[in-house]
């Protein structure tokens, strides 16, 4: 019962865009004030008021620039410049934004050039036309702004990869503790798929306000497992400088295999939303461990979360049609999307005629498919008719597309359903991924 009750709290949540800047390292052409540092703009805030401390700001020469290295090569689908919501809109203005795989250009495009900027306390949104793979991310003012200065001002920029699974949040499957509870808020509630930030709705974790150092949450996991994501919510009500100056970490029992300090010198994670990191790849765990580096940068003892999301994005196999006419024939494509992490590994698809349960198990892996002579035809004619793409690369994003024609004329095989299912492989050989069954009916 406690296994289906955990399993109906697992959520599918809506894919969100990964932001590569935080973890990267920013740098600038000079520091025009001594609170303008160049990590002001990739430390999740976008607050532009400049006393709030979160706008870098060089010094007033020609061609100044700032840029992010991140932590490795990347697919980059937008860049988002965030400008000062104070004064001095101007200044994000004459402007162009590049992108680079080591010393190679790989996207550049110039922006009011000739008047204008980016309007006070808004966002530029760059879209690349196509995925583009990159490792750092330069703004820089051509010559002066078009304030007649050549200040950098930057409330912050995000440097985006578009999401392309579902978000699995597989927290609730673990056990959630914490250091020490205060004013009821047990560690559980950060884990009940709730992300209310308000006290008073009985969603929200808090620990003791007991001058201790370095209280901590975390959330243990029955089994070793891959992590790919960790989101976290801050409170709606109040309060939200408390979740400030603190470590995320990934645990494989004693070991610690990741981790990352945030807002250490100011700011925190904005009232009422979430901040989220994107782990490297292969990134394996028992548990995720919350904790203050000391004391919140309020001064107190309290870490609060309204709720802790531990993300797995899994294979997939997306089918645009479910039925096809067997008198009439047609076409289905599948769209096989492996995660990015997966890129440039060897996908297969194969099919069966007799069902998906209770299938089979492969390299500890549960296939969803029966093998029959369908599924002995595909391994025996890769990408032969009536398919296209049964075995190939998976691309930038670890996506392929294959088809099956169906083609007029087949009554006899009405009522026939199909399921197709699709692996990964990687370099060495090992299956390291499998999807979920994409059904066929044949209607008359």
């Amino acid at each position: 019962m406690r296994t289906l009750a955990l399993l109906g709290l697992i959520s599918v949540c809506q894919a969100q865009p990964v932001n590569h800047a935080l973890t990267g390292t920013a740098s600038q052409s000079t520091l025009g004030q001594a609170t303008g540092a160049a990590s002001n703009a990739i430390d999740g805030n976008p607050d532009g008021h400049w006393t709030n401390g979160s706008v870098s700001h060089t010094m007033n020469l020609a061609n100044q620039w700032w840029e992010v290295a991140l932590t490795a090569a990347q697919v980059i689908d937008e860049v988002r410049l965030y400008n000062r919501a104070d004064c001095c809109a101007l200044r994000l203005s004459n402007l162009r934004v590049s992108v680079f795989l080591g010393m190679t250009l790989m996207f550049t495009q110039d922006f009011y050039t000739t008047g204008g900027s980016v309007p006070l306390g808004d966002t530029e949104r760059i879209t690349m036309s196509a995925p583009t793979v990159g490792d750092r991310v330069r703004v820089e003012i051509l010559g002066m702004n078009n304030n007649g200065d050549g200040v950098l001002s930057l409330a912050e920029v995000e440097v985006l990869q578009y999401a392309s699974l579902p978000d699995i949040n597989i927290a609730p499957l673990g056990t959630a503790m914490q250091s020490s509870t205060g004013s009821g808020g047990v560690p559980e509630r950060a884990i009940d798929g709730n992300r209310d930030g308000y006290w008073l709705n009985g969603s929200v974790s808090h620990t003791a306000n007991n001058g201790a150092m370095n209280n901590w949450w975390q959330v243990v996991f029955p089994t070793r497992g891959r992590v790919d994501a960790i989101r976290l919510w801050n409170r709606s009500d109040c309060c939200a400088n408390r979740l400030s100056n603190f470590r995320v970490s990934v645990w494989d029992g004693l070991n610690q295999t990741w981790f990352q300090d945030n807002y250490t010198t100011a700011g925190n994670v904005p009232i009422g939303q979430s901040w989220q990191v994107a782990l490297p790849a292969g990134t394996e765990g028992t548990r995720v461990r919350v904790e203050l580096l000391g004391l919140n940068l309020m001064g107190t003892s309290v870490l609060s979360l309204a709720e802790c999301e531990v993300i797995r994005r899994e294979a997939g196999l997306v089918p645009d049609v479910t039925r096809i006419s067997a008198a009439a024939g047609g076409t289905q494509t599948l769209t096989v999307d492996a995660g990015t992490s997966r890129a440039g590994m060897t996908h297969l698809l194969l099919g069966t005629a007799s069902g998906v349960t209770p299938g089979i198990v492969v390299s500890g892996f549960a296939v969803p498919l029966n093998p029959d002579p369908w599924t002995d035809f595909m391994l025996l004619t890769p990408n032969g008719w009536p398919y296209t793409n049964t075995i190939g690369i998976l691309d930038l994003r670890g996506q392929a597309v294959a088809t099956l024609f169906v083609p007029p004329g087949l009554t006899a095989l009405t009522g026939t359903s199909l399921h197709h299912v699709f692996g990964v492989i990687d370099g060495s050989g090992s299956l390291v991924a499998v999807s979920n069954a994409s059904p066929l009916t044949l209607d008359p």
